[in-house]
């Protein structure tokens, strides 16, 4: 897992503390009305990701020490859904096998599993072949038929609507295939 992506909420978090400027965990904790321990672990995990820098000392309350952050430079690096993440995989490798997309993707085999039936049965992938059930790397084998863009198709089992093309099509009642 990319451990550098963040989510929309941490991207809220930065947003207020790009803000504030230069801050102390004491100012995040005032301005988003959070406890010291979770103002603490916020700043410390966008430290962590190189979103957030220390750039030295002031005194506090008490002459306490405090550490000042600022927010760096670095790009931000939003997360991407799941399904995005299986359709970047499937337009790269076009032959896979679920495991390979489970991996390269970094998402759960369930999750894997049900986008691309989905995508078979609309007629995005094909199933190449069945693979050997029991033996070392007897996975069945799929292929990409339709790459029609970069943003992932939203299928489910009613309807499908592709954003690359403007396409939505809906199931019709004789048929199961899209």
């Amino acid at each position: 897992m990319d451990h550098k992506k963040l989510s929309v909420t941490a991207e809220c978090q930065l947003a207020v503390m790009r803000e504030l400027g230069q801050f102390t965990r004491y100012d995040v904790m005032r301005k988003l009305d959070v406890s010291r321990t979770h103002a603490q672990t916020m700043v410390n995990r966008l430290r962590r990701k190189g979103y957030v820098e220390e750039v030295g000392f002031t005194e506090g309350r008490l002459k306490k020490r405090l550490k000042v952050f600022q927010v760096t430079s670095k790009p931000i690096d939003l997360a991407l859904p799941a399904r995005q993440k299986i359709w970047n995989t499937l337009r790269i490798c076009r032959a896979f096998t679920k495991p390979e997309v489970c991996a390269a993707a970094d998402v759960s085999m369930a999750l894997v599993s049900r986008y691309v039936n989905e995508l078979i049965r609309w007629g995005y992938v094909r199933k190449v072949n069945n693979g050997r059930p029991g033996e070392v790397a007897g996975y069945a084998r799929y292929r990409l038929l339709r790459n029609t863009g970069p943003d992932y198709p939203r299928v489910a089992p009613q309807t499908c609507s592709d954003p690359n093309t403007g396409e939505v099509r809906k199931v019709e009642a004789e048929s199961c295939n899209g």
